[in-house]
């Protein structure tokens, strides 16, 4: 019994993999109804932060987003 479920999950899965026809076509071209915002400034990727204003910014952030749960969480809804 088992060696037929192990078989008839082998056959399956290499039957619903193949495509008779082909690779799979990438549809019609839909044209996006958003754009891409970007910056001509080139990305500062080591900024240069005074440490007490670091961690500042870190302690508002992890009270922000423990209010954010605990006032989420106060909510009786789904």
């Amino acid at each position: 019994m088992r060696a037929a479920s192990c078989l008839s999950l082998a056959a399956l899965v290499a039957f619903g993999c193949s495509s008779a026809e082909g690779p799979a076509s990438a549809g019609p071209d839909v044209p996006s109804p958003f754009s891409e915002a970007s910056s001509p400034l080139e990305r500062e990727v080591d900024p240069q932060v005074d440490p007490t204003v670091l961690s500042a910014v870190v302690e508002g952030n992890t009270e922000f987003a423990f209010d954010l749960f605990r006032q989420s969480a106060a909510a009786d809804v789904n």
